[in-house]
């Protein structure tokens, strides 16, 4: 009489159920023998981006029969396949639920156990990338993670985390070079740092509250050498074109400081901006400043590896809107307006009337001391506002 199991292992349609039983029922009963280490990665990606997610195996010895689930946010992943890289007997998804994939495989009684080599793909789930970023992790209760020999007797894999590894699937990081000018402290070729030489920019940063509302983070230990004063960088994402990229397009913003050439770095003053987003596609930089018109690339940004750069000083088209959307220094340099003391994006009476003229007179790190001269008068009043009046932000 033929063994039942050989008989059953000629309809695939039974061979999952059965291996779901067989860890049922025996899931008490361990041998010596681990079970194989079983590993998912760390990977980036993008939305609208197809996503192939490896699942390793270490000491993968005699293997005869595997159960394992996958957990992932669903709004974050589409599953789409999945592919047998090592051909081991009938592995296949046994079941695909929203956020969870249930893989399962049974290899014929009597045959000799599946080995594989040590960081072997068992196999590759396929996805297709919603956007944003989610844990993958492993759901062991019992039969629900599980490995057997080619006995079918369940091996031992307690504790759950030294056998079963996550992994995630995270945004892209890219690590931005931005240059721009402010029109306020700019003279020369470069900008003045006097409010950092007077040691009056302030350790916590000046956009958390309205209209910026940036939370983190909310200060520094200290101000950078060279440090002008403190910048807010947005990216948006509008596969329409810039026209479209508004503020519900926002996908990531981060803070620093702008230096006397024009970089803008992070709060260390030493290394680029970071962003983490869920597309390197259709990218545009928004740069806010407390007290100048704030302005937007006029072209999407162009990432490589990772790396992405943007000047906003070199000529009048790299802003959005032209040479209406920020002013000439010099020859050459292009720069933010200065005047916008009230940060709403508009140079107008506002300005002078809520703003200047209450705080004229006074020194310290003001949003009115629009030159950086740590004081105001006339020079920011006449030189600045009343030049730029009817001056407003083309950031749509």
């Amino acid at each position: 009489m033929p063994d039942p199991i050989e008989t059953i292992n000629t309809m695939m349609n039974k061979i999952n159920h059965l291996t779901i039983l067989f860890f049922s029922l025996l899931v008490q009963v361990t041998l010596g023998q681990n079970a194989p280490v079983t590993m998912v990665p760390e990977v980036t990606c993008g939305i609208g981006e197809q996503i192939n997610i490896p699942v390793t195996v270490i000491d993968f010895i005699n293997i005869g029969a595997l159960s394992l689930t996958l957990n992932f946010d669903e709004a974050v992943l589409d599953y789409q396949s999945f592919s047998n890289n090592s051909n081991f007997p009938g592995l296949l998804i046994f079941e695909q639920l929203p956020g969870k994939i249930v893989v399962s495989g049974l290899n014929p009684y009597g045959n000799p156990g599946i080995t594989l080599d040590d960081n072997a793909v068992l196999f590759t789930l396929n996805f297709y990338c919603l956007g944003g970023a989610t844990s993958l992790w492993w759901n062991d209760l019992g039969g629900t993670c599980e490995y057997a020999d080619d006995q079918y007797n369940p091996l031992n894999d307690s504790p759950t985390c030294s056998f079963y590894k996550n992994g995630s699937v995270n945004y892209i990081t890219i690590n931005l070079a931005v240059k721009a000018y402010l029109e306020g402290p700019f003279t020369g070729g470069q900008m003045s740092s006097q409010l950092n030489d007077l040691n009056i920019i302030p350790t916590s940063q000046p956009y958390a509250s309205a209209p910026w509302y940036f939370g983190c983070p909310s200060g520094v230990a200290g101000i950078p050498a060279s440090a002008v004063d403190w910048i807010l960088v947005e990216l948006r994402c509008s596969p329409e074109g810039p026209a479209f990229a508004t503020s519900d397009k926002k996908v990531a913003e981060n803070l620093g400081f702008i230096m006397t050439d024009g970089t803008i770095r992070q709060t260390d003053g030493l290394h680029n901006l970071q962003f983490s987003v869920p597309t390197i596609d259709d990218l545009y930089i928004v740069i806010y400043h407390r007290n100048h018109v704030s302005v937007m690339a006029s072209v999407s940004l162009s990432v490589i590896s990772g790396v992405g750069a943007y000047d906003f000083s070199n000529d009048e088209f790299s802003v959005w809107g032209g040479n209406s959307a920020h002013v000439q220094l010099s020859p050459g340099f292009w720069g933010m307006a200065a005047g916008d003391s009230n940060g709403d994006g508009y140079i107008n009476s506002s300005d002078k009337n809520d703003m200047i003229d209450l705080t004229i007179g006074l020194k310290g790190y003001l949003q009115t001391d629009v030159n950086f001269d740590s004081q105001v008068n006339n020079m920011d009043k006449n030189d600045f506002w009343a030049k730029n009046l009817g001056f407003y932000s083309k950031v749509p």
